[in-house]
């Protein structure tokens, strides 16, 4: 028997413009974001239905808390599988007491 060729399919990433607004006003208060920013683009690409999916087709992805260097934020996206994309809705800051 011959090897089984496995290949990742990346899902597309799709930001739409109040994601990335609220993603700037948290970007303000950490000098490394854009490595979170890159992390959630590689993990949404690999595995868009890994997380809680609230209604129909959209998820919530609630991150943890990596460092002091990075927020926990929360994550709303929509996910559609026949076009094998990801978008980026909403994103929040976890604030904590």
């Amino acid at each position: 028997m011959g090897k089984e060729n496995h290949r990742f399919v990346f899902a597309n990433i799709v930001r739409e413009h109040s994601f990335d607004s609220q993603l700037n006003k948290i970007a303000g208060n950490y000098e490394r974001l854009d490595e979170l920013d890159s992390a959630i683009d590689w993990g949404l690409s690999r595995a868009p239905t890994k997380f809680v999916n609230f209604a129909a087709d959209f998820y919530l992805w609630k991150m943890e808390r990596i460092s002091k260097n990075f927020p926990q934020l929360r994550i709303v996206y929509r996910y559609d599988s026949e076009a094998h994309t990801v978008y980026l809705i909403a994103v929040e800051e976890i604030r904590h007491a």
